[in-house]
């Protein structure tokens, strides 16, 4: 499935996970281009404050 934002959707998954300090984290697996594209996106959605807006 394509989406307007230019990846397909099946190339990537999201992994719940946490980080040293045990905080949630999503970690993203699938093909790079596709992995910096999202990580991109969700970047620019973000409050800045390592969590979303």
């Amino acid at each position: 499935m394509r989406r307007r934002e230019g990846f397909e959707l099946s190339a990537v998954r999201a992994v719940a996970s946490t980080n040293e300090d045990g905080r949630g984290v999503v970690r993203l697996a699938g093909w790079p281009d596709t992995v910096d594209r999202l990580a991109q996106l969700l970047e620019a959605r973000s409050d800045g404050d390592g969590g979303a807006a």
